[in-house]
């Protein structure tokens, strides 16, 4: 399992100087949390997605659109409604984003670990 640090976000994608993050999550409450702690570091631009299929629009938006900068980092919640976590992640890396995705999931099961490294999750 590979460790997400400073160093595994590409700088050359950062041309604002702040850390695009795209959060996939679909509870108000874990969404409020994980902006909160983002928030207390002011190098992030952080943007929510309700679920899969709205994380793989925006992937894709961010990465196609010239006047858009790529997302830098996705936090993806396992388990949404409409597309899971694991399906958008497949999807996000087959359109070739290669940035860091971090699954948020209360799971920490082998095989539910597997599942999201399976899916192209980086940890």
């Amino acid at each position: 399992m590979q460790q997400i640090t400073a160093q595994a976000i590409d700088p050359s994608n950062i041309s604002s100087g702040r850390i695009r993050v795209l959060v996939a999550e679909d509870n108000k409450t874990n969404q409020e949390v994980v902006l909160r702690m983002l928030k207390l570091e002011e190098i992030y631009d952080v943007t929510v997605a309700r679920d899969g299929q709205e994380a793989l629009d925006l992937v894709k938006e961010s990465m196609h659109n010239p006047t858009s900068e790529p997302y830098n980092l996705v936090l993806m919640d396992v388990q949404m409604p409409t597309m899971d976590g694991l399906q958008s992640t497949r999807l996000i890396r087959e359109i070739g984003y290669r940035a860091p995705i971090v699954a948020l999931t209360a799971f920490s099961e082998e095989s539910n670990i597997r599942d999201c490294l399976d899916s192209g999750m980086n940890f």
